[in-house]
């Protein structure tokens, strides 16, 4: 599995297993990383210290006790304390993850535990315990994301899920409110208590999530790119993409290269 955005970390212990990377680490102090993607599914687990990432505009403090999970490709960057941190990385290619959230590592201790001094021992049984444990951590974060699911009313995640379904072709409150089934102000009223923005909002980050995607990703010409995205303004969508990821396209392209060379 390979990483698009090389960092100073420290490496304590690392582990490659079929479909599975893990890498036990240490950052220093005050280090920043620039926005960036994974081309894998990450949880990161927090031993000491702590950070802030920023997952698609969205703020996550992470701190011992905590667990950040997001999908492959999301658009993130990284500001560690006056302290650095130290965490378990896990990157998983079999695994899918809709959007990054955020866990209560209490519960998963024990399997943490395990897994961290599990990646130090190379026997016959470490591979398939290892493997067991980050299951059981996967298994535990979903009945966490079920809960909070539960809490969420059916209506909304209709509206959720067909915002991902029209985004690119644009889509419009009233019809967002007719598929779910509310009123519109009832719709952006209730909208950003679950999912942290607006709804206008949430739309444009699908879009600029998308466009960073293909800028990295491909040699396709920038304001195509735009186009498909749904932004005709070029101007405006420089000045979105640059507020969203901290680079101008251009500068994001030339980033993805280098990393690959």
């Amino acid at each position: 599995m390979k990483h698009t955005a090389p960092t100073p970390f420290r490496v304590v212990a690392h582990r490659t297993l079929p479909n599975l990377e893990i890498t036990e680490f240490q950052q220093p102090p005050e280090h920043r990383i620039q926005p960036h993607t994974h081309n894998t599914a990450i949880l990161t687990v927090v031993l000491n210290g702590s950070f802030q990432e920023v997952v698609d505009r969205k703020k996550y403090h992470c701190e011992p006790g905590t667990l950040l999970v997001k999908p492959a490709g999301a658009v993130h960057s990284h500001r560690y304390s006056s302290h650095g941190a130290h965490c378990l990385l896990i990157e998983i290619s079999d695994q899918s993850i809709e959007e990054a959230r955020i866990y209560d590592r209490r519960k998963l201790k024990p399997a943490v535990v395990s897994l961290q001094r599990e990646i130090g021992i190379s026997d016959q049984c470490s591979e398939s315990i290892i493997s067991e444990l980050v299951q059981s951590i996967f298994h535990e974060t979903a009945i966490q994301h079920s809960d909070s699911l539960r809490k969420c009313p059916g209506w909304l995640k209709r509206a959720k899920d067909y915002i991902h379904d029209c985004n690119v072709a644009g889509v419009r409150l009233t019809q967002i409110a007719h598929f779910a089934g509310v009123h519109p102000t009832h719709l952006c009223e209730i909208f950003p208590r679950y999912f942290g923005c607006t709804i206008g909002e949430y739309a444009r980050r699908l879009r600029l999530e998308k466009a960073f995607r293909e800028i990295t990703e491909s040699s396709r010409p920038l304001i195509d790119i735009a186009l498909a995205a749904g932004f005709y303004d070029q101007s405006h969508f420089h000045r979105l993409f640059k507020r969203f990821t901290g680079l101008t396209p251009m500068q994001a392209r030339r980033c993805a290269k280098t990393l690959r060379a």
